[in-house]
């Protein structure tokens, strides 16, 4: 997976994010109060964006939103393997090409 791959993909995410924050606040229904954003939240389901990358899915990912406008979008898949000696500074190529290409942040 390559760098364009991967900001393709958060990309991606982050816009999804933007739209259905975006979508909140332009629905005529409800009034929309930036403080409702403000928590944590869970991905339900996520695209696919590049049909050559294994997409996101429910419970891969999370986002926190803070009142100052700051915010974090994380997507670590559930099914990662780990380090076989448990120590990330110690893994092998085989092992860091899966946990680089299984997680965005």
């Amino acid at each position: 997976m390559n760098r364009r791959s991967l900001l393709s993909i958060s990309g991606a995410a982050a816009l999804g994010l933007v739209l259905v924050a975006a979508t909140a606040l332009s629905a005529p229904k409800a009034k929309f109060n930036k403080r409702q954003l403000v928590g944590s939240w869970a991905l339900v389901s996520g695209g696919q964006a590049n049909p050559n990358v294994e997409p996101f899915g429910a419970d891969d990912g999370f986002a926190i939103f803070q009142s100052n406008g700051r915010f974090t979008l994380t997507l670590i898949r559930g099914n990662l393997p780990k380090f076989a000696s448990n120590n990330r500074a110690e893994g092998t190529a085989d092992e860091n090409k899966a946990i680089v290409q299984g997680s965005i942040a």
